[in-house]
């Protein structure tokens, strides 16, 4: 039996993680009170860094919708292009055949 130094309660030695830094091989704080925790700065932890992922993501998503739009635009440019080359091309031909 062991005493949790968080809860204070007396718990048997299977309620405590392994920790070879500890005496007796044994974490000071029984399983439970570890994972609470651990849940409670995990939380705390993604709460304060929210802002900040969001703030990476829309600057990540407005610069490839940058490089996605100027794409767009180069491939417009060049089927305008290609076209305008098959119009007059096909015009020649044609001009060609009637004559």
């Amino acid at each position: 039996m062991k005493v949790c130094r968080h809860c204070a309660l007396e718990k048997p030695a299977g309620e405590f993680p392994a920790n070879r830094r500890c005496r007796g091989g044994l974490s000071p704080w029984c399983r439970l009170c570890h994972n609470e925790a651990s849940d409670r700065s995990r939380a705390k932890r993604a709460e304060r860094e929210a802002p900040i992922i969001e703030a990476r993501r829309k600057e990540a998503h407005a610069k490839w919708m940058a490089e996605w739009r100027a794409s767009m635009a180069q491939r417009k440019r060049t089927i305008a292009e290609n076209r305008r080359r098959l119009e007059a091309s096909s015009g020649a031909r044609a001009a060609a055949r009637c004559r």
